[in-house]
């Protein structure tokens, strides 16, 4: 199930509240690609917009963490003569991880072990979705 977090002073940034249909939407069509454990997206400021990750799993210190670690990727790409982050894919013990930059925050994506082809299929399919 997908939730809605905000606080009393929340600043989305460029993000609209109340929650745009279309964040859950895009929450709910990338928890329905295969192998999909849970998605949540995190604006700029390390504010967790929404997640759907279960309810054990704490949200917000992912979040943080993913925009620590796309952060830290985009000043050394920046060194390296490039100038944007896309995506970041880390492959875990127990899955992928996904870091998407969906222009006004970031998706963050956590996925099961997947073979090399279907983890193609996911970044495409999360490349499109956040693109229409």
């Amino acid at each position: 199930m997908v939730e809605w977090h905000y606080e009393e002073n929340f600043s989305l940034s460029s993000f609209a509240y109340p929650p745009k249909p279309n964040f859950l939407d895009l929450l709910s069509q990338i928890d329905r690609q295969p192998g999909v454990i849970g998605s949540l997206m995190v604006g700029y400021d390390g504010k967790l917009i929404a997640h759907s990750l279960k309810k054990e799993t704490d949200a917000e210190p992912l979040g943080v963490c993913a925009l620590g670690m796309f952060q830290n990727s985009e000043t050394a790409i920046r060194k390296m003569g490039r100038m944007q982050v896309h995506q970041i894919v880390s492959k875990t013990d127990l899955g992928h991880i996904v870091i998407a930059n969906c222009g006004n925050g970031l998706l963050v994506t956590l996925s099961n072990d997947l073979p090399l082809d279907g983890l193609i299929l996911l970044m495409r399919s999360i490349t499109l979705l956040i693109a229409s």
